[in-house]
């Protein structure tokens, strides 16, 4: 199944097996992780689809020993350059004024 939906094609189908993995194999005790990532699954899934591509990544380069549960000290060893950069993104565009946002809003609708 995790496999399955790290796969690159996101429609209703997929978000459904992946909202329904995070609900069954997120480690209990951790339930801000869970939580977040069933948030980011409404609103980026293609972020998401991108975190569980590398994640099953990691798993097949042996970086991670195991894919279920799923869990935070997993995801930090699966995160990579690309990750990192998405999260300069946010964090950066977070920082921003409402003001300083619409011409970067813009630009990425432009170009994506």
């Amino acid at each position: 199944m995790l496999v399955a939906a790290s796969l690159s094609e996101i429609n209703k189908e997929r978000i459904k097996i992946m909202a329904d993995f995070f609900e069954r194999n997120s480690i209990s005790k951790d339930k801000d992780l869970k939580k977040s990532i069933l948030t980011l699954l409404d609103v980026a899934p293609n972020f998401v689809s991108s975190l569980l591509k590398k994640y099953v990544e990691s798993y097949s380069e042996g970086k991670i020993t195991h894919l279920i549960p799923f869990d935070m000290d997993s995801v930090k060893k699966a995160f990579d350059e690309t990750l990192m950069v998405q999260k300069e993104l946010l964090e950066g565009f977070s920082s921003l004024s409402n003001v300083d946002r619409e011409p970067i809003i813009s630009f990425l609708k432009r170009v994506g």
